[in-house]
């Protein structure tokens, strides 16, 4: 059996649950042509098959904009001060890609989409380290994100 992040191994709960979200949006080859990892792997991923590489979970962490530590399964920090900052930024910037007097480009709907995927998925960890309140509106914003760039990709 390889090594641990050599390849062998089960492929991390968070790399399958990012990278199933991704493909369900787009597609396996769109997927693995944007982060930049081989098709195959990607596949292997999705279905949990091998323990991706440090230099794919690298691709991996900046494409979906979390660490790698993250995506291993560890906790992120419990600071709330940390959990609230990002809240804050995430409210920010959706409320920028739902504004109706702005037109983004593709590159920027699809890093919109990326931040809204990634808030969702890290919300059930938010939620003893944040207000409440405060990540609902938050959840609220992402999947109003999700939702109109959804659409306009199916117009």
């Amino acid at each position: 059996m390889a090594a641990k992040g050599r390849g062998g191994g089960k492929t991390p709960n968070r790399v399958m649950e990012l990278l199933r979200g991704e493909v369900i949006r787009t597609s396996q080859a769109a997927t693995a042509r944007a982060t930049g990892i081989a098709l195959q792997s990607v596949q292997n991923y999705i279905k949990g098959i091998g323990e991706p590489s440090q230099a794919n979970l690298e691709k991996l962490s900046d494409y979906f904009m979390v660490t790698v530590p993250w995506l291993r399964g560890e906790n992120i920090p419990t600071d709330y001060n940390w959990s609230s900052k990002m809240l804050e930024t995430s409210e920010v910037l959706f409320t920028i890609a739902l504004s109706s007097d702005i037109s983004f480009g593709d590159e920027e709907k699809n890093k919109f989409v990326r931040c809204a995927q990634i808030i969702l998925n890290v919300s059930d960890e938010l939620k003893e380290q944040s207000n409440p309140d405060h990540l609902f509106e938050v959840q609220s914003m992402a999947q109003k994100v999700l939702n109109k760039f959804n659409e306009q990709n199916t117009e």
